[in-house]
């Protein structure tokens, strides 16, 4: 994809059929350069629910499991915003209305109790 606006890259990250690695790494790697990551998630979200059960009954395997996983695991740097980290926030507060989520939000509030715990030592 040359030239995407976002909302067709987040179409393209989350489209099962075109599950790229290269291109979600990449994508990963330079977003901050032409959006803001709480408007990355609002974007995420909001496509995976268009693609999902909306009354959240079923637990349907979503792309965006495994990207927001990656996400959190390899670039966790995107979420340091001390001292409230609101881009993390956000994301704990998307997934814990969302069932499938629940493995990857343990991963989102251990790493916000680490960010929290290293700014507290920072800052003593």
């Amino acid at each position: 994809l040359k030239a995407g606006t976002l909302e067709r890259l987040v179409v393209h990250l989350l489209d099962p059929e075109r599950r790229e690695s290269d291109f979600i790494h990449v994508f990963l790697s330079t977003y901050k350069a032409f959006t803001a990551s709480s408007t990355l998630i609002e974007l995420l979200f909001k496509r995976d629910d268009s693609l999902t059960d909306p009354d959240n009954s079923v637990s349907l395997h979503s792309p965006l499991v495994s990207l927001v996983q990656l996400w959190l695991e390899e670039y966790s740097e995107d979420f340091r915003e001390p001292p409230q980290y609101p881009t993390l926030g956000l994301l704990c507060a998307y997934m814990r209305r969302r069932i499938r989520f629940r493995r990857v939000l343990h991963i989102a509030e251990t790493l916000l109790k680490r960010l929290q715990e290293q700014g507290s030592r920072l800052s003593a």
